[in-house]
């Protein structure tokens, strides 16, 4: 996209902002005055893939629509989904696999929302290895360090088999890497290869998604009787939201400002590199932002068809109540 069509988004977008917190604050009868108490829980440390959350609360946009809004960092292996399944968040970030996974074992956990079109979840390795593809990792005797319940470790076995590697646990960051140069891991775009190069060792990224297998990332979820009970609570956040993103991806900084204040090992320039390289995955093939946030049955049919195929779910799942597409 040239810069002309960049800074016409930017500014469009702006605006658009602008009116709606005119008209808000104009309009005594629209919003409730009391605001409205929400928790919302990631499954992460605040970065780019939550930036769109971090500015609907930097630009005023959930007060805006009456809320008050709390977001709570997460870490690896947080229990964001059994928290919002049991009221102790009305909001969290999950996956589309941890959606399915939870409804076969009856919980009521509806996704809203999806921060990406294409997964980010990838694989590096050191840039001065000579692996250059995952074919040739899943041949080379390394160490491929993963967390658990990652559906593309079943579906590369498969498809390379046999193959030779040993899967260990991720710990989480990059100390693993920086470590043992024989040693490759999950990632983000973006993320965890821009931590590593920051340390001084660059490294070679590999899209999971290119393989043929594609979760569905970083999902806004709820329980189902919130959406039931209370569908204009639901209706104000995925407005402010969307206001948000929206507002982020036009003009990051003032949100990338506090996410470094939020998580002190993301400097500036590195969450600036951070979302550059994950814009694509977050509208996918689209110019503007038509694609944003948007959850479509194929996305669902194709993560099902993959659970089905290795196990991961018993039977099928009635996918219309799994979630409410967005727009």
């Amino acid at each position: 996209m040239n810069d002309f069509l960049v800074h016409g988004h930017r500014l469009r977008h702006l605006l658009l902002t602008a009116v709606v917190l005119f008209l808000l604050a104009s309009c005594h009868g629209c919003a409730p005055q009391q605001s409205e108490r929400v928790r919302l829980g990631l499954n992460w440390k605040a970065e780019p893939e939550f930036g769109g959350f971090y500015a609907a609360q930097v630009k005023g946009l959930y007060q805006a629509h009456g809320l008050d809004v709390q977001i709570i960092e997460g870490a690896a292996n947080a229990p964001v989904l059994p928290m919002v399944a049991a009221g102790q968040l009305d909001f969290g970030i999950a996956t589309g696999l941890e959606v399915l996974a939870a409804r076969q074992r009856g919980a009521d956990i509806v996704a809203l929302f999806s921060v990406y079109q294409k997964s980010p979840n990838c694989l590096m390795v050191r840039a001065s290895s000579s692996i250059r593809s995952i074919a040739e990792l899943m041949r080379s005797g390394y160490d491929v360090a993963v967390g658990p319940g990652q559906l593309y470790v079943e579906y590369l076995q498969r498809k390379y088999h046999p193959v030779n590697v040993r899967w260990v646990p991720y710990l989480g960051g990059v100390s693993g890497l920086l470590g043992n140069p024989r040693l490759a891991q999950q990632c983000f775009v973006g993320s965890e290869p821009e931590l590593a190069r920051a340390r001084g060792v660059p490294t070679r990224v590999f899209v999971v998604a290119d393989e043929g297998v594609d979760n569905i990332s970083a999902l806004l979820v709820t329980r189902g009787q919130l959406l039931r009970e209370n569908q204009e609570l639901v209706r104000r956040m995925l407005a402010a939201i969307g206001l948000g993103w929206r507002d982020y991806l036009a003009d990051p900084a003032p949100t990338h400002a506090l996410i470094a204040r939020l998580n002190p090992a993301m400097s500036l320039s590195i969450l600036d590199t951070m979302l550059r390289e994950q814009r694509p995955f977050m509208l996918g093939d689209a110019t503007g932002f038509e694609r944003l946030g948007r959850l479509e049955p194929a996305m669902w049919e194709r993560l099902q068809g993959h659970m089905l195929d290795f196990g991961s779910l018993d039977k099928p799942i009635d996918l219309r109540s799994a979630y409410r597409e967005y727009p």
